[in-house]
């Protein structure tokens, strides 16, 4: 039997299936999807392995229990199968549940169909409800950063078990006008999160520290799920939750599933028939008359020019061909290829790249679903490995990806970007050095290399000087090279600062302990001259700095 048209043009779960149906016993088809099977399944350990160290964490400041008991799971069987039979599935094994409420698991490695699976499913149950931690995330960052700028500290300082669980006391789940709320009330915020979730939790202060904080949060928010699915599950309400399993067990409900397939390469063959359904869809659009037959030469001369690809130069042939049909997973996939293949070097500055570069990032933008870590992860990597400079979109991406954190690992979206500036930092310009050096602090990444790369550039503007040095504080990294560089344009150019970089600075010397009596003494002369019109925060931090430093200074602590 063969594929159809109105089945080719689905592209969706059905049309993978046809294809895969189809091509299945293909050699060159099977060895692809094996390549991609063996991608997937390493992306998944890796991400997983990065969960289980902050759940593992959670359990050594016993925030969570070390053995949990895990009720029975249902695995369930994706091959041959459509989304909408695996949700009947499902709902069958529910029983009757759902007419009551309940929370609902659902995990299974990626290509398996948790996403699709879970849109199904909420169309098919009564007063169904998808849940997602990311807003949890960003109302403890909100009360943390609240509480660093209170106490004028470092937001590293607020983060102990006893301030977490302080913040989370903060928070409140329940039914506010009508509906199910999380409530805000501490350190002078007072809100629900319907009603700030694309103001106040979308703020820079809060979505540049997101990181830093869920990297320690992940059994606090855990534990602040657990109760609220149980209390929206009492009310009625089915909850789908969707994640990875070392999650999922913290989570006590006895209607968990698993989205399973008979054979792992099945994973692969998806990914390829994705592939080849959108390219040979195009292909059949563009017919004036289409049956069967048309579509499966349209698949098998797809099929054969995949199969054929070797180059950067065939890649990029094919992919300018589709383009404008691409969505993002055709786009960044192509993008990431040509990048890795060994004579990508051969086709840098084909404007191509740039068109290729400009769709990936505009379709990333326009569908929230597809805005995955490892799809954003791959875009940015393949534009710095192509040379592609293009500062708008990964501008754009970066926005994006600030928006997406709380889903993302801890570390998960700045991994590609620098490995792919690694060796390059000189390339950037001082604001990019400055930037790049808050990210890896943000991230708490410690990439020995790429500090001493930073280490090694030139900083002349008090804004880049201030920015870095707090960067290498946060993280620790005393290189005294770079500091004595930071400490002799500091003692020359004090009085061009601005107040927060003189501030900042010397709370950098501080953290590390780095005692440079010049350049605290032309921050003394500095602070004298403007305590006027300096804020109080400013002025505390700069007196923490000298009394941490030891450096006794009474003309700065007697005033103007």
């Amino acid at each position: 039997m063969g594929i159809s048209p109105e089945t080719l043009a689905l592209q969706n779960s059905v049309t993978s299936a046809a294809i895969i149906e189809e091509f299945k016993s293909d050699a060159a088809f099977k060895q692809v999807a094996e390549r991609l099977m063996k991608e997937i399944m390493q992306r998944d350990q890796e991400d997983g392995d990065k969960l289980a160290k902050g759940i593992q964490l959670a359990v050594d400041k016993k925030v969570l229990p070390a053995d949990v008991a895990v009720e029975p799971i249902t695995k369930v069987s994706v091959s041959g199968k459509s989304a909408e039979q695996v949700a009947d599935e499902i709902i069958a094994a529910l029983g009757e549940a759902p007419s009551k409420g309940c929370v609902m698991t659902l995990q299974g490695l990626s290509g398996t169909g948790k996403g699709t699976t879970v849109d199904k499913l909420r169309e098919k149950l009564p007063n169904a409800q998808t849940w997602s931690n990311g807003n949890l995330f960003r109302s403890i960052t909100l009360l943390a950063v609240t509480s660093s700028e209170q106490k004028g500290c470092d937001l590293t300082e607020v983060l102990t078990p006893a301030d977490l669980e302080t913040f989370c006391g903060m928070l409140e789940f329940g039914k506010f006008n009508d509906k199910w709320d999380v409530k805000i009330e501490g350190l002078g915020c007072k809100h629900f999160v319907s009603e700030v979730e694309k103001t106040v939790l979308k703020e820079s202060k809060v979505g540049k520290n997101i990181p830093t904080v869920a990297e320690v949060t992940q059994g606090e928010v855990v534990n602040f799920v657990q109760k609220a699915l149980a209390l929206m599950a009492a009310g009625g309400t089915n909850v789908l939750l969707e994640g990875r399993e070392q999650t999922l067990n913290h989570i006590r409900t006895p209607h968990r599933f698993e989205l399973v397939l008979d054979e792992p390469v099945i994973i692969g063959m998806r990914q390829a028939a994705l592939q080849m359904g959108a390219k040979a869809n195009d292909k059949v659009k563009a017919m004036d008359k289409a049956d069967e037959a048309a579509v499966k030469a349209a698949l098998e001369e797809v099929h054969a020019q995949i199969m054929e690809l070797k180059s950067a130069h065939d890649l990029l042939d094919l992919a300018g061909e589709f383009v404008n049909e691409f969505a993002v997973f055709h786009a960044s996939a192509a993008l990431h290829r040509i990048a890795k293949a060994d004579d990508h070097h051969q086709v840098k500055g084909d404007e191509r790249l740039r068109v290729l570069a400009s769709k990936a990032t505009r379709e990333l933008v326009k569908w929230d679903k597809l805005k995955k870590p490892q799809t954003m992860s791959k875009i940015v990597w393949a534009m710095a490995k192509l040379d592609l400079r293009l500062h708008k979109l990964v501008a754009k991406v970066s926005d994006e990806a600030l928006q997406k954190l709380p889903e993302f690992e801890p570390q998960q979206p700045l991994g590609d970007f620098v490995g792919a500036l690694r060796g390059r930092v000189s390339t950037l310009a001082p604001l990019g050095r400055a930037n790049l050096c808050w990210a890896v602090a943000k991230l708490q990444v410690r990439e020995a290399s790429l500090m001493q790369e930073l280490a090694q550039q030139t900083f002349h503007r008090g804004q880049n000087l201030a920015n870095t040095s707090w960067a290498f504080a946060t993280l620790r990294v005393a290189d005294e090279r770079f500091f004595d560089s930071v400490a002799k344009v500091v003692a020359a150019q004090c009085s061009d600062f601005a107040q927060q970089n003189i501030s900042n600075t010397a709370w950098a010397f501080a953290k590390l302990q780095i005692k440079r009596p010049e350049m605290m003494a032309a921050i003394s002369r500095c602070v004298q001259r403007r305590a006027a019109e300096m804020p109080a925060q400013g002025i505390a931090n700069t007196a923490w700095s000298f009394a941490t430093l030891n450096i006794r200074d009474d003309a700065l602590m007697r005033g103007p």
